[in-house]
C-alpha cells in the first residue's frame, strides 16, 4: 500500500483514476480497485481508502494521518469478519493512536 501511495507501482495519474469514487452503499464509495470509507460519521478527518481480501483480510490507508493498517484472519471462513473488524476495531485504533 505504501508503494501504491508513493507512486512506485503505478503512475500518479493512474492512482487518480482509481480514486474516481462512485457510491457503492451509504458510507462507502468504490473506485477502480479501491474503496473509500469514513471511519467517523459526519467528518472527513478520518476518511481512508482500502480494499478487502477473500481470506478475511483488509488493508487501509488514512491520508490525513499517513497511517497504514493491515490485518488478516487468513481464513476464507472469516471472509465476512474482515469488514466487521475494520468497521468496529479500526476506529478505536485510529482515535486512541
Amino acid at each position: 500500500m505504501n508503494s501504491l501511495v508513493n507512486n512506485e507501482l503505478i503512475r500518479k495519474d493512474t492512482l487518480n483514476l482509481m480514486q474516481q469514487w462512485n457510491r457503492l452503499r451509504p458510507g462507502m464509495d468504490y473506485g477502480y480497485g479501491l474503496m473509500r470509507l469514513p471511519f467517523i460519521p459526519f467528518t472527513n478527518k478520518y476518511v481512508g481508502w482500502d480494499h478487502l481480501g477473500a481470506s478475511g483480510s483488509s488493508m487501509i490507508y488514512l491520508p490525513m494521518l499517513d497511517l497504514y493498517i493491515i490485518g488478516s484472519f487468513n481464513q476464507t471462513a472469516y471472509q465476512s469478519s474482515g469488514p466487521d473488524f475494520r468497521l468496529f476495531s479500526y476506529p478505536s485504533i485510529i482515535i486512541e493512536g
